[in-house]
C-alpha cells in the first residue's frame, strides 16, 4: 500500500490541476499535463535508487545547483525586474527551485553526526550561499523558504541554547537591515497592506480583495469549470498560479477546497509517519526538510488567497501551473518514495 500512496496522489494532483487549468487556458493545460508526465518518469527512475545512492551525489547536485544560480543572475533575461529562469526552450528553468531539494540533500549529509561548532558553521554556509543568491534575483520568498528548511533542522537537532539565543540576535538584526536597506518598496507595501489594510489604497489590497471574492462566490459546489466570474473576467490576477486555489475554490467550491487541503494533509502525515519510522539519521532529515517544504509554501500560498497573510509569489504545490516547481515535486517524491521502499516497521517489544 505504502508503495501506492505517492504515485496515486500525483495521480489526483494531476486530474485536479490539468482540470483548473483547463477552464483557465487550455494550452497551460496541455502544458501541466506534460509536465505531469515527465514528472511521474523522473518519480519511477529515481524510486528505484537506494537513498545511499542519491547522498552520494548530493555534493553534485549542490554544486550544479549554485552554478546555475549564477548562470541565472549573469545570464539570464530580465522578466518582471527579476532574473529567475533560464530559457531552454522547451521550457523555463527556475534554478531557485532545485535549490530546496538539493540543500535538503546536503544537509542530511552534513548532520549525520553530533553538531560542533564547526559543523554548525558548514550548515550555515551552505545555507547562505543558496539564500543570497535567490535573494539577489531578487525572490524573497523562496530564500526565505530555503532558510525556513535549515531552521528547522537546526532546532530539531540538539544545539546549544547560548547558540539559539545568538541566532535569535543575528536573524533580528538581519530582520531590521533586511526592512530598512534591502527590500524592495512593492515588498514592504505587501506586509503594510496586510498589517494596515485600511490605511493603504484599494490598489494595495485588490489581488486579496479578489481571490477573497472568488473564493466566497464558489459556494458549496463551486460554478463549474469555466463558469468563475472572477477568474474568467479577468478580475482575478496570476490566477494560474499564485491564486489558483481561488480559481479552484471558485470552480468546484468548498467541497473542491476541502478535497485539496485533504490531499495536503494526507501527505503531510504521511511524510512525519515515514520520518518517525526511518531509523537513519540521514532519512529523518531529508523527510524533515521536505515536511517544511511542502508545508511552508502550502501554508503560505492558502492563507494569502484567504487575506491571512501577505500576499507573496509562493506558489501552490502540485496544483499551480510551473514546469520548474512540479518537477522537482516529482524529484522530491521519487526519493522520499527510495526511502519508503527501505524503510521496515519498527520492532516492537511484545512482554509476555
Amino acid at each position: 500500500m505504502k508503495h501506492l500512496f505517492l504515485p496515486t496522489l500525483l495521480g489526483c494532483f494531476a486530474i485536479l490541476s490539468v482540470t483548473t487549468l483547463l477552464g483557465l487556458d487550455s494550452r497551460l493545460a496541455t502544458r501541466q499535463l506534460i509536465y505531469f508526465l515527465v514528472g511521474f518518469g523522473i518519480f519511477f527512475l529515481i524510486k528505484n535508487v537506494h537513498f545511499s545512492r542519491v547522498l552520494s551525489i548530493a555534493t553534485l547536485f549542490y554544486g550544479t545547483t549554485i552554478a546555475l544560480l549564477l548562470v541565472v543572475l549573469i545570464f539570464s533575461t530580465e522578466v518582471r525586474n527579476a532574473h529567475r529562469w533560464i530559457d531552454l526552450g522547451i521550457f523555463n528553468l527556475q534554478p531557485s527551485q532545485l535549490a530546496l531539494p538539493a540543500l535538503a540533500l546536503m544537509l542530511s549529509k552534513q548532520v549525520n553526526r553530533a553538531m560542533t561548532a564547526k559543523l554548525l558553521l558548514t550548515v550555515l554556509g551552505l545555507t547562505l550561499l543558496p539564500v543570497i543568491l535567490i535573494f539577489l534575483e531578487p525572490d524573497l520568498s523562496m530564500s526565505l523558504l530555503v532558510l525556513a528548511t535549515t531552521g528547522t533542522i537546526l532546532w530539531l537537532r540538539p544545539v546549544p541554547t547560548k547558540t539559539y539565543l545568538f541566532s535569535a540576535i543575528i536573524c533580528l538584526c538581519i530582520v531590521t537591515i533586511g526592512w530598512i536597506w534591502l527590500l524592495q518598496p512593492y515588498q514592504k507595501k505587501r506586509v503594510e497592506s496586510f498589517i494596515f489594510p485600511e490605511q493603504v489604497s484599494v490598489a494595495a489590497t485588490y489581488n486579496v480583495d479578489q481571490s477573497k471574492i472568488a473564493i466566497g462566490s464558489g459556494r458549496l459546489f463551486g460554478r463549474g469549470i469555466q463558469g468563475g466570474t472572477q477568474s474568467q473576467l479577468q478580475f482575478l490576477p496570476e490566477k494560474e498560479t499564485d491564486f489558483i486555489f481561488a480559481s479552484f475554490s471558485e470552480e468546484f467550491g468548498w467541497l473542491g477546497s476541502m478535497l485539496v487541503l485533504g490531499l495536503y494533509a494526507s501527505l503531510l502525515t504521511y511524510l512525519l509517519k515515514l520520518a518517525q519510522k526511518t531509523r537513519s539519521i540521514a532519512s529523518k532529515t531529508f523527510l524533515i526538510s521536505c515536511i517544511v517544504i511542502f508545508l511552508a509554501p502550502i501554508s503560505v500560498n492558502i492563507g494569502m488567497n484567504l487575506g491571512l497573510l501577505p500576499v507573496t509569489g509562493v506558489a501552490l504545490p502540485l496544483l499551480s501551473y510551473g514546469g520548474s516547481s512540479l518537477i522537482v515535486t516529482c524529484l522530491i517524491f521519487g526519493v522520499v518514495q527510495s526511502i519508503s521502499s527501505h524503510t521496515t516497521n519498527r520492532s516492537r517489544l511484545q512482554i509476555q
